[in-house]
């Protein structure tokens, strides 16, 4: 039987390559404390007989950008499922969502908690309904 573990998140030691840009400007207790790498990720699977993980972008590490769990699934896609996070609210966010859920296997949004500075407002904003009507579009 396949086990999955279905949210995990993994947060790489290369500060240069995957700077950390969290959500609100403040990085979660977890993310600084105990950041796990894909590497790690991958050998706690083994020991733990696990045999896909689906990492979901930490948004507490990276806000927006889905760079390492993208380069995470690349680098192992026989182990890892990639969904991310996208910010609704930016002035091209419904021509983003059609970018990056070709690469991404479902989009995380936040309606409180985390480290967000808003908690919900945005979810009914006018300035949403583009991202809302293209992600009914798009299925």
């Amino acid at each position: 039987m396949d086990i999955i573990d279905t949210h995990c998140h993994v947060i790489s030691g290369d500060l240069e390559r995957y700077p950390r840009a969290p959500l609100g400007g403040t990085q979660s207790g977890w993310a600084s404390t105990r950041p796990v790498t894909a590497e790690g990720m991958v050998r706690a699977m083994d020991e733990a007989g696990i045999s896909r993980s689906v990492l979901v972008q930490a948004t507490t590490a990276y806000g927006y950008d889905n760079s390492y769990v993208l380069d995470s699934r690349a680098a192992r896609p026989d182990r890892f499922i990639a969904v991310g996070t996208v910010d609704p609210l930016r002035p091209d966010a419904a021509d983003h969502l059609e970018t990056v859920i070709a690469e991404l296997a479902g989009v995380r949004l936040f309606t409180s908690g985390s480290t967000v500075p808003t908690q919900g407002e945005w979810f009914a904003a006018p300035e949403s309904f583009p991202f809302w009507e293209k992600a009914a579009a798009l299925g």
